[in-house]
């Protein structure tokens, strides 16, 4: 960083953490998404290196395809989680919230402070890029129900015989 403000043209600190977080991996794809559509949460926005690569390194962490990953026990019969299958399902409960209601729930009061999804400290479930992602997928299904409902009362009926056939 250092550097950078003694260069001849200096580079912005948000520049450079923008162009830092394009060079990660497909892992940070989400962050990345986010980033470009001003998403992120309040923490992801700082300025402060040493801030932003433990963020990284926390995401990186919760989101590295592990076949097994322990995670803190909260209770002595869970000993192990699949991340993939685990996150699968959690993104399934938030494509279907009300039908998944109680199993959130279950598990946020498993995970206290962590987000469900990624179950990482580094945001909250409501500040989860997947869970919102979900949100705006299901609000998108929600209008295009409505605008096709309301394209299929337009039309008008007849009766068949009205019809003349050749």
């Amino acid at each position: 960083m250092e550097d950078l403000e003694d260069a001849d043209e200096p580079i912005a600190t948000k520049a450079t953490i923008r162009q830092f977080i394009f060079t990660l991996g497909p892992e940070f794809e989400s962050i990345q998404n986010n980033f470009r559509i001003n998403n992120l949460p309040l923490e992801w926005k700082t300025q402060n290196w040493p801030e932003l690569l433990t963020l990284c390194r926390d995401y990186y962490n919760s989101v590295k395809s592990h076949s097994l990953v322990r995670c803190p026990m909260t209770n002595p019969n869970e000993q192990t989680v699949d991340r993939e299958a685990h996150q699968k399902k959690v993104k399934e409960w938030f494509l279907s919230p009300i039908k998944y209601c109680q199993e959130i729930e279950s598990t946020q009061h498993r995970y206290p402070g962590k987000c469900i999804y990624h179950l990482a400290k580094s945001h909250l479930t409501e500040n989860c890029g997947v869970k919102k992602e979900c949100d705006e997928i299901l609000a998108n299904r929600k209008l295009s129900k409505s605008s096709t409902a309301s394209t299929l009362s337009l039309g008008t009926l007849r009766h068949i015989t009205e019809e003349s056939f050749s």
